[in-house]
């Protein structure tokens, strides 16, 4: 998805990252998943000549069922003991 040195000109910057959160509750559980964003730019005619990169689109995604999101919330993490 390039286009070269020209005015509408695309590219695509796509990052993945692994989120890990620890709830402020009393069993302290641990979110995890990945988050992933997708940056759309085109090249674009910049003020006095030349051309400039502006981001046109921004998309997020996470790689996560919601279902099982909401059960990580339900799970002991450090906090509690656990009955023996």
């Amino acid at each position: 998805e390039e286009g070269g040195g020209e005015a509408g000109a695309r590219r695509s910057v796509r990052s993945r990252l692994r989120v890990v959160l620890e709830l402020g509750l009393p069993w302290k559980p641990v979110l995890g998943w990945v988050w992933g964003v997708t940056h759309e730019c085109e090249a674009q005619p910049a003020d006095g000549g030349g051309e400039v990169w502006r981001c046109v689109a921004h998309r997020e995604a996470w790689e996560i069922d919601p279902a099982e999101g909401v059960a990580m919330v339900f799970r002991p993490g450090r906090g509690l003991p656990r009955g023996k």
